[in-house]
């Protein structure tokens, strides 16, 4: 797998009082025991837009490699979002230990026999665009390069879908040159265009439109008790759901307006 070559955005120290850090510690909601976890404000806006701008980067550098493919084979769920995908143990690392989230893993996700010991190493960086979606289907393990095997999906909402909706009603996606250095126009302009992410509605475009029926929901079907659990992306919300044996059937449902921007990994057990 190939190693991200830039610089990942730089995250806060756990406890960091800076104005720029999240103003309270990480406190871990559980939806489902067991099962399915978040975290709200995990990332702060300024964090979640830095990966946003990577992200929207790396798919101007080769839209056809980030976009995914539905695959035809049978038992594979419909997947048609793009995907950039790189290896780095440094950010898996301060991901882990610099934000609080190996207390908070260690002290409340259980799993008898085995304790968390970090995040997997492959960062996945999503973009949902509308019509885009990840149809039902399931989350196996992983194994790191050290043969260690993951056991939790690890989600983080970098956006509100709200946010990149134009005064128009259309997704509106912050534009990033492939080389911005080599135009000093184009640079301007797409700073102008990150303080213009968070879009107010026109007189013709009702607020209740901008602030419902986005889509992009994870959602969890379980059985066994019966129970369907929605989780709507929320800008810096981290979310973490079982998966292997214990995995629930679960999607991403298709974005209707806005874009949906998330960061992947998996938390690794021994």
């Amino acid at each position: 797998m190939e190693e991200y070559d830039g610089e990942w955005p730089v995250l806060n120290f756990y406890g960091d009082k800076s104005a720029d850090a999240v103003s309270k510690s990480p406190v871990l909601c559980e939806l489902a025991p067991n099962q399915i976890y978040t975290i709200d404000n995990f990332l702060t806006d300024k964090q979640c837009k830095d990966f946003i701008k990577i992200i929207e980067t790396e798919i101007n550098r080769d839209p056809e490699k980030a976009q995914i493919v539905p695959s035809k084979k049978p038992g594979y769920a419909f997947r048609n979002n793009y995907r950039i995908s790189y290896n780095s143990t440094g950010l898996a690392s301060e991901l882990w230990h610099q934000t609080g989230l190996k207390k908070i893993v260690s002290e409340n996700i259980k799993i008898v026999g085995k304790d968390p010991i970090g995040l997997h190493e492959n960062i996945r960086l999503y973009k949902y665009s509308p019509g885009q979606k990840f149809g039902k289907h399931y989350d196996d393990h992983l194994f790191n390069y050290q043969g260690k095997r993951t056991e939790y999906t690890l989600l983080i909402y970098l956006n509100d879908l709200e946010d990149y909706i134009s005064e128009t009603g259309t997704e509106e996606a912050t534009s990033y040159p492939s080389n911005p250095a080599s135009n000093k126009q184009e640079k301007a302009k797409n700073k102008d265009l990150i303080k213009k992410n968070r879009s107010k509605p026109s007189a013709s475009t009702p607020v209740s439109s901008k602030k419902s029926g986005c889509g992009g929901e994870t959602v969890f079907y379980s059985s066994k008790p019966f129970y369907q659990l929605s989780v709507k992306p929320k800008g810096g919300m981290l979310l973490l759901h079982k998966h292997g044996a214990d995995c629930l059937i679960h999607e991403g449902r298709k974005v209707a307006q806005g874009i949906k921007y998330v960061l992947r990994s998996d938390v690794l057990y021994e």
